[in-house]
């Protein structure tokens, strides 16, 4: 999020993602979280998980370690004070 306090003109660049970058996972803290068939998961609970999509929406707010979302797209999964991205396909 920004602000724009006049008229500006902004660029977006993008990149295709790999094919098997849903299989990708991240650990931290022997966490790993991945994704697979529009599910998120994640290793162990860790108390309260929220997942936002793109346009900053909480899509999931609780405490599960299988997390279902309606759409693939990149997803930002927040335990605690950590963030962590997800390409979900």
């Amino acid at each position: 999020t920004f602000a724009v306090t006049e008229n500006l003109e902004l660029t977006a660049h993008f990149e295709k993602l790999p094919d098997d970058v849903a299989n990708e996972s991240q650990e931290t803290d022997n966490l790993r979280i991945y994704a697979q068939d529009h599910t998120i998961y994640l290793s162990e609970p860790r108390g309260l998980v929220k997942v936002f999509n793109t346009l900053g929406q909480c899509v999931y707010n609780g405490t599960s370690t299988i997390i279902p979302v309606r759409t693939g797209g990149l997803y930002i999964v927040r335990i605690g004070e950590q963030s962590h991205k997800v390409a979900v396909r």
